[in-house]
């Protein structure tokens, strides 16, 4: 029996995604706020966006600048984020923050933000015979400023709401199997 018999893998990019797309509540009220704060087909300015409006889920967010042509920083990255990463990204450029084949496959999503203006949904899991291992994230632009750049909210969560902290990756059988098998 091959191994992807075991486990099967859902990656997906859905730019400007229906509720029914989303896998979880945090991110799709999350999304709810930010279209009610939209105006047209145009992003909302980030002055708009109040965290406070998130509640709880806030805290599986952070703020990225981007800057023309192609620098992103974390200026905020909050508590739920930091957990998950198992380190404070806040002031870190991608180029810091990420290993090479993630810092590309990174930079592809929030260029693509950019470039659409439009939100993305991004599904990147694996379904294994017990739950699915990933994790969910939405990226949510703003308003250019007259220099080109910009705000982008990042919010984050995996897709097994039990996962809490980085160490709760690293230490899981089936995730530890997945990153043996293939380049999870």
């Amino acid at each position: 029996m091959a191994w992807n018999d075991f486990f099967k893998r859902q990656k997906q990019i859905l730019s400007n995604p229906a509720l029914s797309d989303f896998d979880n509540l945090p991110l799709k009220f999350t999304y709810l706020y930010y279209k009610s704060i939209k105006k047209g087909n145009l992003p909302p300015k980030f002055s708009d966006f109040d965290f406070k409006k998130l509640g709880t889920f806030e805290r599986y967010c952070a703020v990225v600048q981007h800057k023309v042509p192609q620098f992103f920083q974390y200026l905020e990255v909050k508590d739920k984020l930091v957990s998950l990463y198992g380190k404070d990204l806040t002031n870190q450029t991608f180029e810091t923050a990420y290993e090479k084949k993630d810092y590309e496959y990174v930079m592809g999503i929030y260029l693509k933000v950019c470039e659409n203006e439009t939100p993305l949904y991004v599904r990147n899991s694996w379904r294994t015979l017990v739950r699915n291992v990933g994790y969910y994230s939405l990226l949510l632009p703003f308003e250019k400023h007259e220099d080109g750049s910009r705000y982008i909210v990042s919010c984050i969560t995996p897709s097994d709401l039990g996962i809490k902290y980085a160490k709760d990756w690293k230490e899981a059988d089936d995730i530890k199997t997945l990153q043996n098998m293939v380049d999870f």
